[in-house]
């Protein structure tokens, strides 16, 4: 293996992922450095509880590049509340779907 490449991206989450992707079909020597952990280490196991608001374009793009991830990993945002530093609020509450368009966007998440 080459240890010559034309792009280095630090960071392996979905944006990382994507971007290393596009960048290679363009025949880009792609280097994608994620943090590693030895396997005798003392930390926990790292969970990423990140959330991110994709648009249809957005998942169009990932789906072509085949990283869309499974249906536990996409799932519709119902509710959110977000609370700024000074006092300002932003919420969200999305009405029940009827069974047919859940259904609908079960298939389109698959």
């Amino acid at each position: 293996m080459s240890s010559q490449f034309d792009v280095c991206i630090r960071g392996d989450g979905v944006v990382g992922r994507a971007l290393a992707l596009l960048l290679a079909q363009s025949r880009l020597r792609v280097a994608l450095v994620s943090r590693s952990v030895s396997p005798d280490a003392q930390e926990p196991e790292h969970t990423d509880v990140r959330a991110y608001a994709l648009n249809a374009a957005s998942r169009q793009m990932l789906l072509a590049l085949r990283a869309w991830p499974d249906a536990a990993g996409a799932t519709p945002v119902r509710q959110m509340q977000v609370y700024g530093d000074d006092g300002g609020r932003v919420e969200f509450d999305a009405p029940p779907l009827p069974r047919s368009a859940v259904e609908s966007q079960a298939d389109a998440l698959a």
